[in-house]
């Protein structure tokens, strides 16, 4: 990383690199394809957070579960929760996820990388995560 000094022009190049990059494909190997993911702010997130006890297995994946629902639209889809029919649309992430943990870490690792929270080894599709680097399938 450069030690550049930043000018308002810099960072008003970086306003429209971000809004370009506001959502990621994510690989789901249990799925065979890819999730769109959307980036959530900051609060969101953090609210998200506070709501569970990470220290508890069941309120680890509930967060996850709260995350995958917000973040990727393909969950919000109204057709797919009918042809699951669901009663609860947080329902759905456990049911197109077939319980797979892995396909939950690997969502839930790229949606909390876009805001910083953690790095992924995840196939990520239009997103930087470490040290300028694309990660791409």
């Amino acid at each position: 990383m450069s030690n550049k000094k930043l000018t308002v022009a810099d960072i008003i190049a970086r306003k429209a690199e971000r809004e370009k990059n506001n959502s990621v494909l994510v690989n789901v190997p249990g799925l065979g394809g890819e999730v769109e993911c959307k980036k959530l702010g900051l609060d969101r997130i953090m609210s998200m957070m506070d709501r569970y006890d990470a220290t508890e297995a069941s309120q680890s994946i509930a967060f996850q579960r709260e995350l995958i629902l917000a973040a990727c639209p393909l969950f919000k889809d109204e057709a797919l929760q009918d042809a699951y029919n669901v009663a609860e649309p947080i329902d759905i992430v456990d049911l197109v996820l077939d319980g797979n943990f892995a396909d939950y870490n690997v969502l839930t690792d790229a949606i909390l990388a876009m805001n910083g929270f953690a790095e992924t080894k995840a196939e990520i599709k239009n997103i930087n995560i470490s040290d300028s680097t694309v990660i791409s399938s």
